[in-house]
């Protein structure tokens, strides 16, 4: 309850039942969150593991890997998902949330902190060593629909779009940074931006979808062919690689489905 009357008075503006449903909506896609998620907090939980058996004088410390360290592949994976958390919240609905503020059980269901105990397991390299595991999240514990009304679909629904057109925007001005940099040449595979221009293909996990970062190139595209007439509905993203196409360049959302009255695929 505490945590609840932080995060209202962090949004004035936003009404209880606004900023709780926008904070269980950001609690819920952050729980879908894995360490590999957060590449720095993966590291740097990969080099404490590492540590603690060099430090316990292992030969094979620098072998040493998440699995082995179960304490801070879980400290990772609290600490990633906390930051979703914040990061959600606000992107979805403007709200403030304290990453130190949010409870373990939240991000990770059923956890309770351990007592202290050694860090490390076994050695990395000792054949038949039991490793010490990272605990396997199942996944939430209740459904969406356990917390309320259609508001809240409607609210996570919302959320999922909003971050894929920013995801699509964020994309497109990398594709122009790549234009301007090879001479009014587009790329001829999105696979050509990354990692310099895109750190990777944006996953999006439009309502009714898997989250997915299928890309689907174009290579021929019929002039003033309509962009939306190619989708074929998978939720994917759709590249136009036709050099010869005054549509070259061109990157959207491959669904059908409506928002606010207009296919996701015309933005």
């Amino acid at each position: 309850m505490k945590i609840l009357c932080f995060l209202f008075l962090a949004v004035p503006a936003a009404s209880p039942v606004f900023a709780r449903e926008c904070y269980k909506s950001a609690v819920m896609q952050a729980r879908k969150m894995t360490i590999e998620n957060c590449p720095r907090i993966n590291t740097r939980q990969i080099n404490r593991c590492r540590e603690a058996y060099r430090k316990k004088g292992d030969p094979n410390w620098s072998r040493a890997t998440l699995k082995n360290c179960s304490s801070y592949a879980t400290a990772g994976i609290l600490e990633c998902r906390k930051y979703y958390v914040k990061r959600f919240a606000a992107e979805d609905c403007g709200l403030a949330v304290d990453p130190k503020q949010v409870p373990d059980t939240d991000v990770l269901p059923g956890y309770a902190a351990p007592a202290a105990k050694a860090k490390t397991g076994n050695s990395p390299a000792k054949p038949g060593a039991a490793a010490s595991t990272a605990r396997r999240d199942k996944g939430p514990a209740v459904s969406l629909d356990d917390y309320g009304d259609d508001r809240f679909a409607k609210l996570m629904s919302k959320s999922k779009v909003g971050r894929a057109k920013g995801d699509l925007s964020s994309v497109r001005s990398s594709i122009m940074i790549y234009y301007g940099e090879h001479e009014g040449l587009f790329p001829t595979s999105i696979k050509a931006m990354v990692p310099k221009y895109l750190k990777e293909i944006p996953e999006i996990a439009l309502p009714g979808y898997q989250a997915t970062r299928n890309v689907t190139v174009i290579n021929s595209l019929p002039e003033k062919k309509d962009l939306c007439s190619l989708v074929r509905n998978t939720g994917g993203w759709i590249y136009i690689a036709d050099m010869r196409s005054t549509q070259s360049g061109e990157f959207f959302i491959d669904s059908n489905s409506l928002s606010n009255g207009k296919p996701i695929c015309s933005y």
